[in-house]
């Protein structure tokens, strides 16, 4: 069976001026660009963090300054680390920020819980069996279950680079637990095949998942302020 490595870091969005500064000095002008082009400034933030704090990660990983990774965007959306084998994905939600890092397919994903009434959202997403499981849960139970199986699924479609092109209702995960879990196909997507999906730790309030191909999983995951990682990953390139 074969293993795979990944690196998951969780991050707060970052919301003072200067810091985001320091972290929009590392991104590429197409990030940079992109980063410009929202207009909700809560989305700017987000996306500054995420990118900064994958570039110093990635820099930490390969021994360069974090600014001269080579991140490419693909067709699909994916951002890729060109010519180093190494697949990435981001996450962003509410003021939270999750980025991974591995040798294989991958797709990480996390929600923020917001006390809305999600019966209605597992009915219209999920499958029937897995809509079923949510509306047997307790009121207090049902978000974050429901938001277990959102985040799975959006990770595995991450992974697999389709995004909502695959209905999310056309496979199913088990009850996403700690564990990577294979997912099952009710109608076949050549992209989906051998992919597993995994709950992950994190913050009070939130929901997070990681896929990747199946096989032995060897997961290192922190929390760290975007900045930090950063100024860490500035001294390796020293």
């Amino acid at each position: 069976m074969s293993e795979i490595h990944a690196q998951v870091i969780l991050a707060r969005v970052e919301t003072d001026a200067a810091k985001l500064a320091v972290l929009t000095d590392v991104l590429a002008p197409i990030e940079a660009e992109r980063a410009q082009g929202f207009r909700q400034l809560a989305d700017r933030q987000r996306f500054v963090t995420a990118h900064g704090l994958l570039r110093a990660a990635l820099g930490m990983k390969l021994a360069c300054h974090p600014a001269s990774v080579s991140l490419v965007r693909k067709p699909s959306g994916q951002w890729i680390c060109e010519g180093r084998g190494l697949h990435v994905s981001l996450a962003h939600s509410g003021k939270r920020v999750a980025v991974a890092i591995a040798d294989g397919a991958v797709g990480i994903d996390i929600e923020e819980m917001t006390g809305g009434d999600v019966l209605a959202l597992a009915r219209d997403w999920l499958t029937p069996a897995e809509a079923a499981v949510v509306a047997k849960a307790g009121p207090a139970a049902m978000e974050p279950l429901f938001l277990r199986y959102w985040t799975a699924k959006e990770a595995v479609l991450k992974a697999a680079g389709t995004g909502l092109s695959v209905p999310l209702a056309d496979f199913c995960v088990a009850p996403p637990g700690p564990r990577p879990q294979p997912i099952t196909q009710l109608k076949p997507h050549a992209a989906l095949a051998g992919l597993a999906v995994a709950s992950l730790p994190a913050p009070d309030g939130y929901v997070a998942a990681l896929s990747l191909p199946g096989g032995t999983w060897r997961i290192a995951q922190r929390d760290e302020e975007a900045v930090d990682a950063l100024a860490r990953g500035k001294e390796v390139d020293r």
